[in-house]
C-alpha cells in the first residue's frame, strides 16, 4: 500500500507541469485507515479500536469557487449497557 501511494505521488509530481494541469481539475479520494481510543467508557461499549473508510471528491467549478464532499464511516457494534427488560406495549 506505502509503495503504490508513493508511486502515485511520484507520478503526479512528475506530470504537474506537462499540461494535465491546466484548467478545471478535479480529484477522486478513497480513505481508508483505523481508530484507537484509549478512554475506559468508550472501550466499555464499542470495541477500542476500529477500522474507518471514506470518499471524498473535489472540484475546481470556476474562478475561485471550490467544491469539496468528504463522507466517512466507522462501522461498529455497541454492547447493551442497560440490564433492565425492554418496554411492554399494549
Amino acid at each position: 500500500m506505502k509503495k503504490t501511494a508513493l508511486a502515485l505521488a511520484a507520478i503526479l509530481a512528475l506530470t504537474a507541469g506537462t499540461g494535465f494541469a491546466s484548467g478545471r481539475q478535479g480529484t477522486l479520494e478513497i480513505l481508508y485507515g483505523r481508530y484507537t481510543v484509549n478512554d475506559a467508557r468508550f472501550a466499555a461499549i464499542y470495541s477500542k479500536s476500529g477500522s474507518i473508510g471514506g470518499l471524498a471528491l473535489s472540484a475546481a467549478l470556476f474562478f475561485n469557487l471550490d467544491f469539496y464532499l468528504e463522507t466517512k464511516v466507522l462501522p461498529h457494534r455497541a454492547r447493551r449497557t442497560i440490564r433492565r427488560p425492554g418496554p411492554k406495549f399494549s
